[in-house]
């Protein structure tokens, strides 16, 4: 039963905070896209690229 309630306490606090969380996912993707990796690396740049996809697919899913 611990399980439950723990899902359904995170789950009430997620439901209240929903309309601030994409602003917290907007504000940390721009403070990533300033980002300078060291050696201007390329394989760094593609992760990146993953974590942007990555983020986006989750806000899409969570508005269904």
């Amino acid at each position: 039963m611990a399980l439950q309630e723990d899902f359904e306490k995170k789950g009430n606090w997620l439901f209240r905070h929903r309309s601030r969380l994409p602003l917290v996912v907007v504000i940390l993707l721009l403070s990533m896209r300033k980002c300078n990796f060291p050696g201007q690396s390329e394989t760094m740049d593609h992760v990146q690229e993953v974590i942007y996809v990555l983020v986006i697919f989750l806000v899409w899913v969570s508005g269904y």
